[in-house]
C-alpha cells in the first residue's frame, strides 16, 4: 500500500499483514488518488515556520545546484551539472530534493546530513512540515529537540491511510467478528487518547497501558471489566482513563 494512493502527499510504501483463524473474504481500501497524488505544495504552501534548520555536511553546498525533484545524479556524467560524483555510486535519497509538483518521497526517521528529502529552498524539513506531509493535524504538537521529533515522525504511520483502510469508512472484511473490528477502531482513538496523558505518566507505563487498552476492547465483558469495556469498544477516550488507574490500582503495568 502505497500512502500517496491514499491522500498523503508522500509515497510511503508499507506490506500490511492480515491474519484470520478462519477464511475469509477480504476487501482492501481501493486508492483514492491513484494517478493524481496531493503534491508537497499543497501540503506545505500555506506553513510560515520561523526557525528553519540549515543544511549540514560536507556536500550541504551543493543542494542549491539540483533542481527540484533530483538528486545526486544530476551531478554526475549522465546529470547535467557538474560531475564530482559517479554514476549511481550513492544511494537514491542522498541529495535528494523535493519537487513541489509530486507527491513527497518516504521520510526517513534518522537521516544523515546528505540524506533527503530536503525542501526545495535547499534545507532539511523542519519537524511541522515532516508532521504535514505524514498528514499529521495541525494541532499536535511535538516538543521535542529536532533529532528527536524528527525520528518520531519518520517512525510514524500516517493517520490518513490507516483511518480508511480500519475504520467504518470502507466496508469491513465479510467475517471479521464485531469485537475485532471495535479492536481496530480502538487504535484510531487510543494515540489521541494516550496523548492527553503523555505528560503526568511515564511513557513505558502508558505504552503497556495502551496494549491493555486495546486487548480489554476485544475481551469485552469477559475481562470482568464491563463498565470499561463497555467503553473502550464504543471508542470513547474517557475510558482511557479509566483502564489507566485500573492498571495503576492492580498494578497490571
Amino acid at each position: 500500500m502505497d500512502a500517496a494512493g491514499y491522500g498523503v502527499p508522500q509515497h510511503r510504501r508499507r506490506a500490511i499483514g492480515i491474519a484470520y483463524r478462519d477464511p475469509v473474504t477480504v476487501r482492501l481500501p481501493e486508492a483514492t488518488h491513484t494517478g493524481l497524488p496531493v503534491r508537497a505544495w499543497d501540503a506545505l504552501c500555506d506553513l510560515e515556520e520561523e526557525e528553519m534548520p540549515p543544511a549540514t555536511g560536507q556536500w550541504a553546498r551543493l543542494l542549491p545546484s539540483i533542481p527540484e525533484g533530483g538528486n545526486y545524479l544530476y551531478l554526475t556524467a549522465r546529470g547535467e551539472g557538474a560531475e564530482p560524483f559517479g554514476w549511481r555510486t550513492r544511494y537514491w535519497s542522498f541529495l535528494l530534493k523535493l519537487a513541489r509538483d509530486r507527491a513527497s518521497w518516504t521520510l526517513p526517521a534518522s537521516p544523515g546530513p546528505s540524506t533527503g528529502p530536503f525542501h526545495w529552498d535547499n534545507r532539511p524539513l523542519s519537524v511541522r512540515e515532516q508532521m504535514r506531509l505524514q498528514t499529521f493535524p495541525d494541532d499536535w504538537v511535538i516538543d521535542q529537540p529536532f533529532r528527536v521529533g524528527r525520528r518520531l515522525v519518520g517512525n510514524a504511520t500516517p493517520p490518513v491511510p490507516r483511518r480508511r483502510a480500519l475504520s467504518g469508512d470502507v466496508a469491513q472484511p465479510a467475517g471479521a467478528s464485531p469485537a475485532l473490528v471495535r479492536a481496530a477502531r480502538v487504535l484510531l482513538v487510543a494515540p489521541q487518547a494516550l496523548r492527553e496523558f503523555s505528560g503526568r505518566w511515564p511513557q513505558a507505563f502508558l505504552s503497556c497501558v495502551s496494549q491493555r487498552f486495546v486487548g480489554w476492547s476485544i475481551l469485552g465483558s469477559q475481562a470482568g471489566l464491563p463498565p470499561v469495556a463497555s467503553r473502550i469498544a464504543s471508542g470513547i477516550p474517557g475510558g482511557f482513563s479509566t483502564v489507566i488507574s485500573a492498571c495503576w490500582r492492580n498494578g497490571l503495568c
